[in-house]
């Protein structure tokens, strides 16, 4: 039963203190004040002595859970910010990095448990590109079905299963449009591509291998102090792109002011580029050879050894190419045709055999498709604001459940179920509640809308105005 102050003690005690305040002169309030003051602290006495609650009971409930496999012990809500997605996506590779002690503690030491489902407990193909079990440090790409530009969209990972194989499915992770994905995370020869196509690399002797990236691992290029540097990928069908295409890098300049043009990636019949040259600019490019127009120029002129999100596009169909810095769009022209085609190789950190990088590269991928400006932007956001882009929820064990507890008004006022607050254990929990009023002599349940440990549970219902009921429940 809740617990009140009686209303008569209230009154007498606040009259005979104002009588002692005034007859000592420590105070000498208008009687206008005098009396609001009393009338005040009654009508708060006698609402007290009116309102009054009970917990009557607390159950426990698996209603609002639908596990997704119970071999997996532990999970955690992720919520992808709808702020950063301007448009809907689909099969969109989203990265995860977090550094997580509930990972280091209790994930396998490989990170094979690792996994990802959606909403709908559907599993998602997923990429771990680093874990480090010391940390907890995770690093992975997680094709999410759909991101939604109006409502935040929500995944989970599990984790927890001391004896399962590795869940991952890279390949899957990224769609067949994909033609090349290079993380340059490996810190020597050769570098994989993640796609299902294995156009896979190997640096030269000069390249720094173990270079930081923008997201974990990049390969670092001197230029032509070191004898032309890169990463070579050899000729295959899938890469001899004659129609639309994008290509993707994340670079950083050792030194803009040099003025010789510094190839970020090259087939050589499609191109990224900073053209250090004065004329142009000092600006990123895009190049397709052997379309009507085969250059398009930036606008940002980039700062010394700062990331930058380079990509070119070439639609054949709108018949445009165009080139983004930073997730916007800097250039377009008018162009069409096809791209050449030959049996090159493909670099990354060389242009045409003889312009090569000073600088480091990381994330490089190509698409033998357009990729939307609203994919372009949101891939800036989430590699550029990782912490922003998504959050992370608090864990919640198989055997942790929702708890069910049914109220009682005892008093002879009218309550409002939205107006209480429930701890327990000490900690404010979220809730929602069977109706919106409580009437004398009715009861009424609050469900918790996040899961509760299991364990000896001291739970406090108080309302509005203090009245309080404690319960204590194991289960």
């Amino acid at each position: 039963m809740g617990f009140s102050l009686i209303a008569s003690t209230v009154v007498i005690g606040v009259s005979i203190l104002l009588a002692v305040e005034i007859l000592t002169g420590n105070i000498l309030p208008a009687v206008s004040d005098i009396n609001d003051s009393y009338k005040d602290m009654k009508n708060r006495a006698v609402e007290q002595v009116q309102t009054d609650i009970n917990i009557t009971g607390v159950t426990k409930t698996w209603a609002n859970v639908t596990w997704w496999d119970t071999d997996w012990s532990y999970r955690k809500r992720i919520t992808i910010n709808h702020i950063y997605i301007t448009s809907d996506l689909t099969n969109f590779p989203i990265m995860v990095d977090i550094t997580d002690s509930d990972l280091k503690d209790k994930a396998q030491s490989d990170g094979d448990d690792i996994t990802f489902v959606d909403e709908n407990n559907i599993k998602l193909n997923h990429e771990i590109e680093m874990y480090d079990s010391s940390t907890g440090r995770l690093i992975a790409w997680v094709n999410v079905t759909h991101l939604y530009a109006t409502v935040d969209t929500i995944i989970y990972i599990y984790y927890g299963n001391p004896t399962c194989s590795s869940q991952q499915n890279p390949a899957g992770t990224w769609d067949s449009n994909f033609v090349l994905v290079q993380h340059l995370s490996e810190t020597s020869n050769p570098h994989y591509d993640s796609t299902q196509y294995n156009n896979d690399g190997n640096a030269t002797a000069g390249t720094n291998q173990s270079a930081d990236g923008i997201v974990d691992g990049a390969d670092s290029f001197q230029g032509q102090l070191n004898d032309g540097d890169y990463v070579a990928i050899p000729d295959s069908n899938i890469l001899d792109i004659t129609g639309s295409i994008t290509m993707e890098a994340w670079v950083k300049i050792t030194d803009p002011a040099d003025n010789d043009e510094q190839g970020i990636l090259s087939k050589p019949d499609y191109n990224l580029i900073y053209d250090g040259n004065i004329g142009d600019g000092k600006v990123f490019r895009a190049e397709f050879r052997g379309l009507t127009t085969t250059q398009v120029y930036g606008v940002t002129t980039p700062e010394s050894n700062s990331w930058y999100y380079v990509v070119g596009v070439y639609d054949s169909d709108a018949e445009k190419i165009m080139i983004y810095v930073d997730g916007d769009e800097e250039g377009k022209e008018t162009s069409s045709g096809t791209i050449n085609t030959g049996t090159y190789d493909l670099r990354i950190g060389n242009h045409y055999n003889q312009y090569y990088i000073d600088g480091t590269i990381d994330e490089v991928r190509i698409s033998k498709i357009v990729r939307s400006a609203a994919w372009i932007k949101t891939t800036y956001y989430n590699i550029n604001l990782p912490n922003m882009f998504l959050t992370v929820g608090t864990e919640e064990d198989k055997d942790w459940v929702y708890l069910i507890i049914t109220v009682e008004n005892i008093g002879s006022t009218n309550l409002e179920v939205n107006d209480f607050t429930l701890l327990i254990n000490g900690t404010v929990y979220e809730f929602t509640g069977s109706s919106l009023y409580l009437y004398p002599e009715d009861e009424a349940t609050i469900t918790t809308t996040t899961l509760v440990e299991s364990g000896v549970k001291r739970v406090k219902v108080i309302t509005y105005n203090g009245i309080a009921d404690y319960y204590e429940y194991t289960g």
